[in-house]
């Protein structure tokens, strides 16, 4: 049962209209908030709303912490701080919800070494449909390369290759063709988009036989704050890096018949540079919240595949303990309790992170 977190009338948005809540918004309109970035944003009751809505809470609780927020701001807080504040009353009210709220939080958290991002993209790739090898060294046509990433799987038909697009077109344009059709999820179309990365051979994708492993080669970019961008410097030479590996693969036995693409996932944003190179180049991008429609954000929502570190049951100590050991998401976990085993919980702490888990994963 849901507990009530405070005791003041207004209903919840689509009853009677509330005055008072309405005015106190209206009072923040032009409120300056600090973001991560150190920019200065006008705080959005609107933007508070939809963050907590997309953690799936019921939409009086979501407007009774609108209503707490709206009153307590003043001038100059940051967005870390409100987050903080909204992320503490809502886990009194219901902690599954407070665990997919703090999300973008836990993507930092998968920190301070870029490894156990690795293994949380690994997974991504892995539940939608690819064969997964991560952290692995491979030879370049002109030198060595590691790669974070290595995510192959098998072409069986055309239909395969035309959901995402042509080349020069907008990643946009492949993702709508997806949606229309339905495929397991938006990005695994547009990752789908196998373009025969290296330009040193010209073969196209249409001239090989089905069916066909296509190889999709993933480098990681992981920062530890959300102010953190991937500038097009991180294209520039992931693109060179790419080419170089690819150019050496064309040519050899074992890769016969294989097509090739390469990519980039970070868990901040890119830069509208970074963007336009990328996609110009044939990288296919993926950040939190890029593509439109089919970021990191939309893809853990849809295919639950929330990091361990959203879990608020976890000591920092113990979340680390699991990634040390590839334990890197909660689904890992709700098909395998017996990874628990290495934390020596007792019994009912043990219970309490399980039910956790499964609140999280639940719709």
């Amino acid at each position: 049962m849901k507990k009530t977190l405070i005791k003041r009338g207004a209903a919840g948005r689509g009853l009677a209209p509330d005055s008072a809540q309405e005015r106190r918004e209206n009072n923040q309109s032009d409120l300056l908030i600090t973001k991560a970035s150190g920019e200065s944003e006008i705080f959005s009751a609107e933007k508070l709303r939809g963050s907590l809505m997309r953690s799936g809470a019921d939409i009086d609780v979501v407007e009774e912490i609108v209503r707490e927020i709206s009153s307590w701001i003043v001038e100059g807080v940051t967005t870390r701080m409100i987050y903080d504040r909204a992320f503490q009353l809502l886990r009194k009210m219901t902690i599954g919800n407070a665990a997919r709220y703090k999300l973008k939080k836990a993507m930092m958290e998968l920190g301070p070494t870029g490894h156990p991002f690795e293994y949380f993209t690994g997974q991504i790739y892995k539940i939608l449909g690819y064969d997964v090898e991560v952290g692995r060294v491979l030879e370049g046509l002109s030198v060595t390369h590691e790669m974070d990433v290595i995510a192959t799987r098998t072409v069986t038909s055309e239909l395969d290759l035309s959901l995402g697009g042509e080349k020069d077109k907008k990643a946009e344009t492949g993702l709508r063709r997806c949606q229309i059709i339905g495929k397991l999820s938006d990005i695994n179309c547009y990752l789908m988009h196998a373009d025969a990365d290296a330009d040193a051979k010209s073969e196209t994708l249409g001239e090989l036989p089905f069916p066909r492993k296509h190889q999709h080669l993933v480098e990681c970019k992981f920062y530890i704050s959300t102010g953190k961008n991937a500038n097009v410097q991180v294209p520039l030479y992931v693109r060179s890096r790419i080419n170089d590996i690819v150019s050496l693969r064309l040519g050899q036995p074992e890769f016969e018949g294989y097509s090739f693409s390469g990519g980039i996932v970070t868990n901040t944003r890119f830069t509208e540079d970074a963007i336009a190179f990328g996609e110009n180049s044939g990288l296919k991008l993926l950040s939190w919240d890029y593509p439109r429609g089919a970021g990191l954000r939309e893809i853990i929502d849809r295919e639950k595949i929330f990091p361990v570190t959203v879990l608020t049951r976890l000591t920092i100590a113990q979340k680390h303990q699991l990634m040390e050991r590839g334990i890197v998401v909660c689904r890992q976990i709700a098909e395998d309790e017996s990874v628990l085993d290495i934390l020596g919980l007792e019994p009912g702490k043990r219970a309490k992170i399980i039910e956790e888990v499964r609140q999280v994963a639940a719709n």
